[in-house]
């Protein structure tokens, strides 16, 4: 609506300011038009009469080829080639949204950087572009973003936490690649899973053992179920990595995962998941596999070995490789080339060289 125009002494344009209604759009090369509008804009200029930088403030909306956004400032940089938004910025392309307190767009590196109270949301669940451990929208925050946008590649860092449904990933960073759907979280990192539910096979259903009379009630003693319809798997480490396409992940440096039926440590534990068959598609933790250092802990007993598998739908660990032992807080112990230790009756099925034979442990109440 308005425009002044300030020349120096030569007549060589040195600032135009505009209020009311301001548009521009740049042109760069072969690149669709970039559009940035606002009510005011303060443009300053070089002495060959070129643009240096543009400034714009009041109700801004700007919008290229990838995305729109909107801020309360924006400052463009022709140097650089850079257009920062500062303000409750938001900005969306065709699969996420995202919030910030800052961000800036570098046009020639395909460069995208936020920072301050960083929010991303998938827009379609069903396509995910952030994760897909379940169908609904997935999100994920830190303090600072920085993305190739040519290459679809994200690093979320300074608190990052990712959540979509149950599952929930946290880390110092986490690093999302597009092409290769591959996650990986580093430092501090923990986890929260759905895990797969506990399917006894029929004479394995608690409460038939006759060991458990001796034991103190519990919910297994009763012949009550003894964990709710949805349980938690929780992993911690240093290293997450996952890869979506063969739904497995990977936990490493001081590698730990807990359950309500026990826990294992090793060097490095791989996570496989399952489709729930839930409607919603949830993913869920079905099996672990721990390799190097392995410690074995069910309630009061504890077992080690080189290796150890745990099936939740099958209620069992497996510890083999090295010299596989479980300690029970008596003093016994049991030794084997394999032990697999069913959680439900306390079997331990001992496969040594002498054969295979069935153990089962009890304590005796004082």
């Amino acid at each position: 609506n308005r425009m002044n125009l300030e020349f120096d002494g030569q007549n060589q344009l040195q600032q135009l300011v505009s209020t009311g209604g301001v548009e521009v759009t740049r042109k760069l090369g072969d690149a669709p038009d970039e559009t940035t509008a606002s009510r005011e804009l303060t443009a300053k200029f070089d002495k060959a009469g070129e643009w240096t930088t543009i400034d714009q403030t009041g109700d801004l909306h700007f919008h290229d080829a990838q995305r729109a956004g909107q801020g309360d400032r924006a400052h463009v940089d022709r140097a650089s080639n850079t257009v920062t938004l500062d303000g409750s910025v938001i900005f969306a392309d065709a699969m996420t949204r995202t919030t910030a307190q800052s961000a800036s767009f570098a046009q020639g590196a395909n460069t995208l950087r936020a920072d301050g109270h960083v929010l991303t949301t998938d827009l379609h669940p069903t396509a995910a572009s952030i994760s897909k451990l379940a169908q609904e929208p997935a999100h994920i925050s830190a303090e600072h973003l920085v993305a190739d946008t040519a290459r679809g590649h994200a690093v979320y860092s300074g608190k990052g936490r990712l959540w979509q449904g149950q599952s929930v990933i946290e880390g110092d960073t986490i690093e999302l690649d597009g092409p290769t759907h591959i996650l990986v979280a580093r430092g501090k990192v923990r986890g929260v899973f759905p895990q797969a539910a506990w399917s006894p096979k029929p004479g394995e259903a608690p409460g038939l053992s006759s060991s458990k009379a001796a034991r103190p009630p519990s919910n297994k003693a009763q012949g009550q179920p003894a964990h709710p319809a949805t349980q938690l798997g929780r992993v911690r480490g240093g290293l997450l990595t996952y890869w979506e396409t063969e739904s497995r992940a990977r936990i490493e440096q001081d590698a730990r995962v807990d359950s309500e039926q026990g826990s294992i440590q090793a060097n490095q534990i791989d996570l496989y998941f399952s489709e729930s068959g839930a409607a919603n598609g949830t993913k869920q933790l079905s099996r672990s596999v721990a390799s190097g250092n392995v410690t074995v802990r069910q309630e009061d007993r504890r077992g080690t070995s080189d290796r150890a598998e745990y099936t939740a739908s099958e209620g069992k660990f497996v510890l083999s490789e090295g010299k596989p032992t479980l300690y029970s807080s008596t003093g016994d112990t049991t030794t084997g080339r394999q032990l697999t230790f069913y959680f439900a009756d306390d079997r331990i099925v001992v496969d040594s060289a002498d054969g295979s034979k069935t153990v089962t442990l009890h304590q005796v109440e004082k």
